[in-house]
């Protein structure tokens, strides 16, 4: 077999490895052209022809391969439930300290757990009322009166 073979083979799998690595599809890519240049090269297929072949298929990997790849994996990530802080939002609440309008923060509870908070509007919400949360900043959560 010629050593061309070898080198495309070579570097489709470094390439693959690296996107293991980095996981945005964008080496993967690079990985399958090189498999298509080493079957070319393969096949006996002068270096011109492997360097064509490599970009063809790394092109048609960028736009047929890659997008699926990404779609599939952002549908994933998008359907896994919330946690931590990120659980807050759209919860309910029970205002422990007044929450002052304007820059001022006053407490809530919720599950237990007492929070900073400020009124999304800047309207003053009094002890006792029952708040939902709308945001998170850091640890600091926006709320508005039900």
């Amino acid at each position: 077999m010629e050593i061309a073979f070898y080198l495309w083979l070579g570097a489709a799998v470094v390439l693959f490895i690296l996107e293991l690595l980095t996981l945005s599809f964008f080496l993967l890519c690079f990985s399958v052209g090189a498999v298509v240049a080493a079957v070319c090269a393969l096949c006996g297929l002068g270096t011109g022809v492997q360097i064509l072949a490599f970009a063809i298929g790394s092109l048609l990997a960028f736009l047929f391969i890659r997008p699926v790849l990404i779609r599939h994996f952002n549908r994933r990530s998008a359907s896994r439930p919330k946690t931590n802080v990120d659980a807050l939002v759209g919860k309910q609440g029970r205002v422990v300290e007044a929450v002052e309008g304007g820059i001022h923060c006053g407490r809530v509870t919720i599950d237990g757990d007492n929070w900073q908070a400020r009124s999304d509007d800047g309207q003053p919400i009094g002890e006792g009322e029952v708040v939902t949360v709308t945001a998170i900043d850091s640890i600091i959560l926006t709320v508005k009166k039900n």
